[in-house]
């Protein structure tokens, strides 16, 4: 048995390096080549079944392990396309966040957002195609009660035309004071959020090309909203008094879901709350932008802050490159 090949994938290991061979699986593959590698064991040796044991303890252990850039610290909300997504007759029917468990759904089948993941991907990865009239994900309960308090969203979208005056998000009550949102204002190309008032990033949106985005409240009783594109200075409003309840948490529309539908591809949507420090939104963002293909302003760090590559030195564009990091959750090419 020793000297037996077991075949997994494509690949050829010896049994000895079965254990190591699982430790540098790539996350979105954990389940699958499991199953398989238990299927293709015949043999009732006990080593073998320790050996099986020790693993499915370490991979619950890492999948659990992950958030994003390994920034845990008030998670609330992490909805990604490759978990949580409830697919039916091609169209997005619940979409689960990966940090509190807590689903947007839409039960009428015409307004649900079409699921891509062959095509309209952003460097490999799934989409959700949102067609700016109808479409949109709702939970009537499932917003974060922000209050007077700060936060912190993150997302990666594509702005189709570019659309004016849609929402990628939003959270709390449609009253302005009560409700936060972010996406796009009249002037089509520009980036803003805010709920009374606004902060806003002009030509930051552009036919068919993918965004990051961090945005949120600075907190307290008159503060600003602010919002950055790809790892930009902060752009801020003028100060002001929400208070943000947990009523209503909408994707692709405004935070009741009856408007302002977003006309593009969302793939990414990342809540906290709290004001990220500039050492943890340079991982959440890093984790994004290796992700998704995204250039950025500034450091590309690791989950452990450490950076990996600086932009500013004439090689800013185009960034290709391999990356893993099983606690910030980056297993990519890119």
């Amino acid at each position: 048995m020793n000297n037996q090949l077991l075949q997994l994938k494509g690949f050829y290991h010896k049994q000895r390096e079965v254990l190591g061979f699982y430790k540098n699986l790539n996350e979105s593959l954990l389940s699958n080549q499991f199953l398989i590698f238990q299927k293709s064991i015949t043999t009732q040796d006990t080593t073998m079944k320790k050996i099986l044991f020790i693993l499915l303890i370490f991979l619950s252990f890492t999948s659990n392990a992950q958030t994003p850039g390994c920034v845990s610290t008030n998670l609330q909300r992490w909805y990604k396309p490759e978990a949580g997504v409830t697919v039916v007759s091609g169209a997005v029917s619940s979409w689960q966040d990966q940090a509190s468990l807590v689903s947007v759904t839409q039960g009428t089948a015409a307004n649900r957002p079409l699921f891509n993941s062959s095509s309209s991907l952003i460097n490999f990865h799934p989409t959700l195609e949102f067609d700016g009239t109808n479409d949109r994900l709702t939970n009537a309960s499932g917003g974060v009660a922000f209050g007077t308090g700060a936060y912190t969203f993150y997302y990666v979208a594509i702005n189709r035309g570019p659309s004016p005056s849609n929402w990628v998000f939003g959270t709390g009550a449609s009253s302005a004071l009560n409700g936060f949102n972010s996406g796009s204002n009249a002037t089509s190309t520009t980036l803003t959020s805010g709920g009374t008032t606004f902060a806003t990033k002009t030509n930051a949106w552009a036919d068919g090309v993918p965004v990051l985005v961090r945005t949120g409240f600075n907190g307290g009783a008159t503060q600003p909203y602010y919002v950055s594109n790809n790892g930009t200075t902060e752009v801020i409003s003028s100060n002001v008094s929400p208070n943000i309840s947990s009523t209503n948490f909408s994707i692709g529309a405004r935070p009741d879901g009856t408007a302002n539908s977003w006309d593009g591809y969302i793939t990414e949507v990342i809540a906290y709350t709290g004001k990220h420090t500039a050492a943890d939104y340079n991982k959440v963002e890093s984790y994004l932008s290796i992700k998704y293909g995204i250039p950025k302003i500034g450091s590309y760090v690791n989950s452990v802050g450490t950076a990996v590559w600086s932009s500013g030195g004439g090689y800013d564009n185009n960034i290709a490159g391999l990356a893993r990091d099983d606690m910030g959750g980056a297993a990519n090419t890119g």
